[in-house]
């Protein structure tokens, strides 16, 4: 053995030593500890006198004494260590003697009690055997097998043992249980009992006649007699085979052959009558099927009797016609107007079948005189758009009533939490405003248009000049500039974009109608002098628009020069002019759109198809909204293949398409609402489209006033006159709960009107019924609150009458962002609410119309104006408006108000106002949202605004008619992220909101790629998505797997994008390459990968 393990063994000797050492002491301070705690539980025990009852219990009365004083704590340590452990024995002694005497009894009572118990199971078992015996027969169907099985399984299958220790209860609980379950048990063994000697006497006791004749009713005696006979023919039978001597005996061959020769009959006069039954059978079927024929013929006869006699009346009728207008020299039936008398004629008839089958048709007008206004003014194919039942949002109650519905107060507590967030969300919106003067030549801004994407924005000035303008600069950079070289001016009053805005219509005041393309057309410098336009730092100006077609009122070209409905005599309409116009979602495959809606003044709606105009080639291939091919095409001036939409003669005022891409909606100044659907269904016997369906805006608003006849019926209040009973408090009380509750199961909903009444401390309500209020009136619920308890005062019913009150002025109506609702501005005057409360003063009532359900929604907006604004609003145009995208995480538009030089802007989801233009000067003025300064931001009565939504701000634009300046204002977010999503949040939680596609939401972050370059992060995207799948199909990765896809992904697409690169760097230098002339990117863009490869994000969090 080698030193060194000497060594360890050394050193292992003396650790073991000292290990045991250590213990050696822990085992003698523990032994030293149990006796410290030894004597000292002993002291305890001394000084309680517990230790002296022992002694007592041990040695006797008598003895204990003793014993006590001479092992008393006083005798001294020495004796007390000796003699101590001594009778701490002798007490333990005992205590465990007493203990197993104990034990003892407790297992004799516990053998007795379960003896006991044995003996109850067994007296239930008896019990149970005996009711089966007693049931009868109850398994007597059954095998001796069966019924013991049967048996087995009705009895209880637990057994308990009396020596087992897994019983579910204790003894005492089973034994009172037990008890107090016999007198129930004793009651079914006596109910038993009775039902088994019930049984038993039903079943042994003789007959005594009880269902004899005298138990049957007189109507039931023939069937009892003839069930009696049968059942003695049965007895008969019996008694024939035990007693046959008591009968004579019958040969039985001749009983044979009777029954023989009896068969024989009934079978020979059974085929007989089937015989005579199929005869009678084929004779019906030959009568029905020559009957059917003859019926058939009759039928066809008298159909082709009636289609002669209609063409012959058809025939005679329209030669009558001819006659009459052709002062008899009549016309030949391949003239185009003949032809068009004769579809009118039969469409009047369709008409008539259609929806006024019920009158006789020679009370129906043929054809007017004026060949234009065949188009039927019927009222009765038009719904009613009524908005009576709106309350407006600055007088709506957001506080929940006993009243109403429990949905409705649960949405006025969401709609008020919104309400109160979206304020909060607008105080943090900044404002920053630039003005960019323009030309005085032009005269001012007279319209405007954003394209889809808000990138672009066209303005038409009063003079007639049209410029487009980049919003993505800073400032907004024009880069289409096109004046008017005409002295006069022209103003442009209508400009419309394509939805990849390539193309734009403007519709001037003169009547001319053009379409341009954003193709440049050129620089001309010397027209862009004249709109003081001048080139920017870089060098760069504008160019001009290029001309694709040119439509002139002052040439007819809105007039019909050839086709079917120019031979319809539709040429000699007059001169039309051009109001709205509207790009028709008709695509080709690059998305071109070549076809356009014009509207008229005379209520026409023309689409124009400018794809052969000029014709320079073959057309391309639509590849939505095909054209309808028709028998022939008709044209306008310059050629221009046209359909025509008619229905009523109001000018349009506004033309637009569900979804950019759907059904085709217009408005007429008289608040008719036609919806389109470009389909052959539609096309009627003239040649043109009619509308799909038809709405009108109930222009008017609906006020209730009481009968001045009727006083009332009071049904509870409690202010009881001197003169009748007084009630006592209780009884007050009792009938107001009664009536309370009365009411609450009404759901009466929000009050028509509220008055508080100061000097008594009440508030009244005006309730109204659900539905319509007829005009002859209807009992209205009128209740009486007092304001401070909310108790109910008095409550009667009075009958109201409706009356409407007609808007002064229709001002306008516009479109949201993708064309599914509309907004409409109702002028209306002062009128008085009833006889006791002031005048309702002029107000301007801004309406919400769902044009997918084509149904008014919330919220109504009244402004309430003064007598001077409402006299401007009336005979001029000072009210502009604009409604903007969703904005944000609130997810919703915003209307840009400007109300004769007042500019504000409300939430179209609240109602609320959420901005609004302050005085500085006047202080202490309480305003939510967002505040601009009126003295920075001056609007006048002609100032109109666009809303451009870009990354993370509104760009609000405002230009007038008379001003030579453009005032850009960017309304920046500067919410915290934790206060947006708090926002959107608020929102979600809202149950009547509006979906918004994210695509037409502004976003308040931009998408960045971090300090990856763009490439390889979309790269990186579409490899963790690859990754992923692959993962759920194969299983996950390990660690070091993920580390080495992560570090090869990020080489390789690194690599093809620095080979890509380097690829278009050698073409860029090549001598006399093409690509020399590009134009590189600016600075500030990398076009080199970053310097740090990797994903920069999961898939997860992108």
């Amino acid at each position: 053995m080698s030193y060194n393990q000497l060594e360890e063994t050394r050193k292992k000797l003396e650790l073991d030593i000292l290990r045991r050492s250590a213990e050696r002491e822990k085992m003698q301070l523990k032994k030293v500890d149990e006796m410290r705690r030894r004597e000292e539980l002993l002291e305890k025990l001394n000084k309680t006198k517990y230790l002296s009852n022992e002694l007592k219990q041990t040695y006797g009365s008598d003895m204990h004494k003793e014993v006590d004083n001479q092992y008393n704590y006083d005798h001294g340590k020495s004796s007390l260590q000796t003699s101590r452990p001594h009778v701490l024995r002798d007490v333990l002694s005992s205590r465990h003697k007493d203990f197993y005497h104990t034990q003892k009894n407790h297992m004799e009572e516990m053998r007795q009690l379960n003896a006991q118990r044995n003996l109850l199971m067994e007296e239930r078992d008896l019990l149970k055997k005996r009711k089966y015996i007693m049931a009868g027969d109850r398994y007597s169907s059954l095998s001796e097998a069966d019924r013991s099985a049967r048996s087995r399984q009705d009895m209880p299958s637990r057994s308990f043992s009396a020596r087992s220790g897994s019983h579910p209860e204790d003894i005492d609980s089973f034994i009172n249980k037990r008890k107090d379950a016999m007198p129930k048990e004793i009651a079914n063994y006596w109910s038993l009992r009775d039902q088994y000697e019930k049984r038993h006497k039903r079943i042994h006791k003789s007959y005594q006649g009880e269902l004899g004749p005298q138990s049957y009713r007189a109507w039931q005696m023939q069937d009892y007699h003839m069930v009696r006979g049968l059942v003695e023919d049965e007895v008969d039978k019996v008694l024939d085979i035990f007693f046959n001597a008591d009968h004579p005996v019958i040969s039985k061959s001749n009983v044979e052959l009777a029954i023989e020769s009896d068969d024989k009959e009934v079978k020979h006069g059974r085929d007989s009558l089937s015989e005579k039954r199929a005869a009678i059978l084929v004779s019906e079927e030959i009568i029905l099927q020559v009957t059917r024929d003859i019926v058939k013929n009759v039928a066809q006869e008298i159909c082709d009797i009636k289609l002669l006699a209609a063409y012959l009346t058809d025939t005679n009728l329209m030669r009558l016609v001819e006659d009459v207008t052709t002062e008899g020299e009549g016309r030949t039936e391949d003239d185009d107007e003949y032809d068009l008398v004769t579809k009118a004629y039969y469409k009047l008839q369709r008409d008539r079948q259609q929806h006024r089958a019920h009158l006789w048709g020679h009370t129906q007008p043929l054809m007017r005189e004026d060949l234009n206004a065949q188009v039927s003014q019927d009222e009765s194919d038009v719904q009613l758009i009524s908005f009576t039942g709106l309350t407006a949002a600055h007088v709506k109650s957001l506080e929940p009533t006993s009243t109403e519905d429990s949905q409705i107060s649960l949405r006025k507590i969401h709609l008020k939490r919104i309400k109160e967030k979206e304020l909060q969300y607008w105080e943090k919106i900044s404002t920053n405003m630039k003005t960019i003067s323009i030309s005085r030549k032009t005269q001012g801004i007279q319209t405007s248009s954003l394209s889809g994407d808000h990138t672009y924005w066209a303005i038409g000035t009063v003079h007639g000049d049209i410029m487009v303008y980049d919003l993505t600069f800073v400032p907004i950079r024009p880069i289409r500039a096109l004046p008017n070289t005409v002295h006069v001016d022209d103003p442009v009053m209508d400009i419309k974009w394509s939805l990849d805005a390539s193309r734009l219509i403007t519709v001037n005041q003169s009547g001319s109608l053009i379409v341009w393309s954003m193709t440049s057309g050129g620089v001309d410098k010397n027209n862009l002098k004249s709109l003081d336009v001048r080139p920017d730092d870089q060098g760069f100006l504008p160019s001009q628009l290029t001309q694709l077609l040119l439509l002139d009122m002052n040439n007819n070209d809105f007039n019909f020069q050839a086709g079917p409905l120019y031979n319809s005599q539709l040429k000699e309409r007059g001169v039309v002019i051009p109001i709205v116009s509207h790009f028709f979602p008709s695509l080709t495959f690059l998305g071109t759109q070549y076809e356009f809606c014009c509207g008229l003044s005379n209520g026409d709606v023309l689409k124009c198809d400018t794809e052969l105009v000029p014709d320079n080639g073959t057309p391309a291939i639509k590849v939505y909204n095909k054209k309808i091919a028709q028998d022939s095409a008709s044209f306008i001036g310059q050629s221009v293949e046209v359909e025509l939409f008619r229905d009523r003669k109001n000018p349009i005022i506004h033309i637009g398409f569900l979804h950019h891409m759907s059904d085709m909606i217009t408005v007429d100044y008289s608040g008719y609402i036609n919806i389109w659907k470009y389909s052959r269904d539609e096309l009627s016997e003239y040649g043109w489209f009619q509308p799909h369906q038809k709405y009108r805006l109930a222009l008017s608003e609906v006020v209730y006033y009481p009968d001045e006849n009727d006083k009332g019926t009071i049904i509870f209040t409690d202010n009881i006159p001197k003169d009748k009973v007084s009630k006592t408090r209780q009884e007050l009380a009792k009938e107001r709960s009664e009536v309370q509750a009365k009411l609450d199961k009404m759901e009466l909903g929000e009050p028509w009107v509220s008055k508080y009444i100061s000097s008594q401390d009440v508030k009244n309500d005006v309730y109204p019924p659900a539905g319509v209020v007829p005009e002859t009136g209807i009992p209205f619920h009128l209740t009486t609150r007092h304001y401070s308890t909310d108790l109910l005062s008095a409550y009667w019913t009075r009958i109201y009458k409706a009356q409407k009150v007609s808007c002064s002025r229709f001002i306008s109506c516009q479109s949201n962002h993708d064309e599914t609702l509309m907004v409409f501005f109702l002028l209306f005057a002062a009128y008085p609410l009833n006889s006791s409360d002031p005048d309702k003063g002029p107000h301007l009532s801004i309406v919400l119309l769902d044009l997918l359900k084509m149904k008014t929604k919330d919220p109504k907006i009244e402004v309430m104006l003064r007598e001077s604004t409402y006299e401007a609003c009336l005979n001029g145009d000072n009210v502009w408006a604009e409604l903007s995208k969703p904005f944000g995480s609130t997810s919703t538009e915003y209307l840009f108000f400007n109300l004769n030089g007042m500019f504000s802007a409300y939430s179209l989801m609240t109602g609320s106002k959420v901005m609004q233009t302050t005085d500085p000067r006047v202080p202490d003025v309480d305003i939510r949202g967002c505040a601009m300064n009126s003295t920075l931001f001056q609007v006048s009565p002609s100032t109109q605004f666009s809303s451009a939504m870009l990354p993370k701000k509104i760009l609000l634009l405002s230009y007038g008619a008379n001003s030579l300046s453009i005032n850009t204002v960017q309304l920046t977010d500067t919410n915290t992220d934790e206060e947006r999503l708090a926002m959107w949040h608020t929102v979600q939680s809202w149950m009547d909101r509006d979906v918004t596609v994210p695509d037409h939401r502004l976003s308040n972050q931009p998408y960045t790629c971090g300090d990856q370059h763009p490439e390889a992060y979309c790269r990186s995207i579409i490899l963790e998505l690859m990754d992923k799948v692959i993962q759920d199909h194969d299983g996950l990765y390990s660690q070091e797997e993920q580390e080495e896809y992560k570090r090869i992904d990020g080489d390789n697409r690194y690599k093809a994008i620095k080979s890509k690169q380097d690829y278009m760097d050698n073409k860029l230098l090549r001598p006399g390459s093409p690509y020399n002339d590009m134009t590189r990117p600016p600075s500030h863009i990398s076009t080199r990968p970053s310097a740090t490869p990797g994903r920069c994000t999961r898939i997860d969090d992108v």
